[in-house]
């Protein structure tokens, strides 16, 4: 990148494993934001190597802030787009992301605080009662008029936006247990939410066997912009929520993640075909940022944030369109990724939806921003894309291979307990005391145990264990 920061991944947990022989996977160069033009985008970058964070955890979370203030209107997609995104960050030692998430979502529990208290300060009702008198004064105010001039309607609008926001508090919603996601979608009126997940949570979540996924389903078919029907029939009593917008950020470790890419349930793979997965990135700081500079928020985020969850007072969703430029841009990236090969990674086919949402989220970001996507926020909006592809591929294959290799010790160290108490054995004795005694099964887990040194074979063909000290033979 040419603002001076450069990035660079690292393996899953950057240790060393005695006695494991890891498959080779090529890494790509890390996450990037590319030199973007305006400073308020500019941000997203600096935040982003603060935090050793990929550039799709801040989206998500600007995008969130956004929430239904805004769209982007094209031919391309039968649908308005929504900034949305759903970002996963794995690493074994989870917890040490967790608190950059924390610092990121802080300005939205800043806000989400600041509603909660003039809620309870006037009430709900008086709420509904207030929006109710300024709908009345608008339309004393027109009377039989048939034109209305749009700055004297903005004023009244601008008052009921401002009193639904209150109504509607929820910004942000951390942990939820399965199957309360929705509740909490109607608390936020479909307007803009975050919702966030730690490994325990998410975990809890996939294991469950209905309430997990379904929750899962509303997150997909918000990120599709589609109102979430069958969670509506379910819990017909709560209302409904027509195409909310909806972000998830994930902290989780490889074995979670993994859960979550293996997974058959149909809605938990249509969430998982949406997400951003990625890795730690490990970047070189400046010596002279000390570890408490590192991990305190600019205040350029917070005033960003702010600024964005403004969008939603002016009472009035902003309808973004591309600009002729960007149009053909975008274009040639629909037909670029439809020409790829398979083999690209599950996120590739919905690579230009991605890059047209963040396309939206940087255009939104200065102060003025204006009604079009510009040709440059497109070029940097797909560039980004075609990054977070690659980079969910890689840590996709890196954490599902990991959880295979894991798997594969565990059944490792359950063979090398029955060689021991009959060793030395055949190969075929050992066999017979599986169940399922298929070699294409049985033999991977012994070539574990020869290549990693715990057991060796004999001339005669038996199968031994080898003692500390003591060296293996093939």
């Amino acid at each position: 990148m040419s603002n001076g920061w450069q990035a660079s991944t690292q393996g899953i947990n950057g240790r060393s494993q005695s006695h494991r022989t890891r498959p080779e996977i090529s890494h790509p160069v890390g996450v990037r934001l590319p030199d973007l033009p305006r400073e308020p985008q500019h941000i997203v970058c600096q935040l982003s190597a603060r935090f050793q964070l990929s550039p799709a955890a801040v989206l998500a979370v600007a995008g969130a802030a956004i929430g239904t203030s805004a769209v982007l209107e094209t031919a391309l997609f039968p649908a308005p787009i929504s900034p949305s995104l759903a970002c996963a960050l794995f690493d074994e030692e989870a917890d040490r992301m967790e608190w950059a998430v924390e610092a990121i979502t802080q300005p939205l529990r800043d806000e989400q605080d600041k509603n909660l208290r003039r809620l309870g300060d006037v009430g709900a009702k008086e709420l509904v009662n207030q929006i109710q008198k300024v709908a009345r004064d608008r339309e004393a105010f027109f009377g039989s008029a048939r034109v209305r001039i749009p700055s004297d309607e903005a004023g009244f609008n601008l008052k009921i936006a401002a009193l639904r926001n209150l109504l509607h508090p929820t910004i942000i919603v951390e942990n939820v247990s399965p199957g309360s996601l929705y509740i909490a979608t109607l608390s936020s009126g479909g307007a803009g939410m975050l919702a966030l997940y730690t490994d325990s949570t998410f975990a809890t979540l996939l294991g469950t066997n209905k309430k997990g996924p379904a929750d899962l389903e509303l997150l997909a078919r918000a990120l599709q912009g589609k109102s979430p029907v069958n969670n509506f029939l379910r819990q017909s009593g709560k209302g409904p929520v027509v195409r909310p917008a909806m972000s998830c950020v994930v902290v989780a470790r490889p074995r979670t993640i993994a859960g979550l890419l293996c997974s058959a349930d149909p809605a938990v793979r249509e969430f998982a075909d949406q997400l951003i997965v990625t890795r730690p990135l490990q970047w070189h700081i400046q010596p002279s940022i000390t570890f408490a500079a590192q991990r305190e928020v600019p205040d350029s985020w917070s005033a960003l944030i702010a600024r964005l969850l403004g969008l939603r007072h002016t009472g009035r969703q902003r309808r973004m369109t591309l600009s002729p430029g960007a149009a053909t841009l975008l274009e040639d990236y629909v037909r670029e990724v439809g020409q790829l090969p398979p083999g690209h990674g599950r996120l590739l086919r919905h690579a230009p939806l991605l890059a047209a949402r963040t396309a939206l989220i940087l255009e939104l970001c200065p102060a003025d921003p204006g009604r079009e996507i510009s040709t440059r926020t497109m070029r940097h909006a797909i560039a980004l894309s075609k990054d977070f592809v690659r980079e969910s591929a890689a840590a996709s294959s890196q954490c599902t291979q990991e959880q295979e290799m894991n798997v594969l010790d565990g059944k490792a160290a359950g063979m090398l307990e029955k060689i021991k108490v009959r060793e030395p054995v055949s190969w075929r004795k050992l066999r017979r005391t599986y169940d399922q005694q298929d070699k294409a099964t049985l033999e991977p887990v012994l070539e574990q145990l020869l290549r990693t040194g715990q057991v060796r074979r004999r001339e005669d063909g038996l199968l031994e264990t080898v003692h500390p000290g003591e060296e293996s033979a093939g």
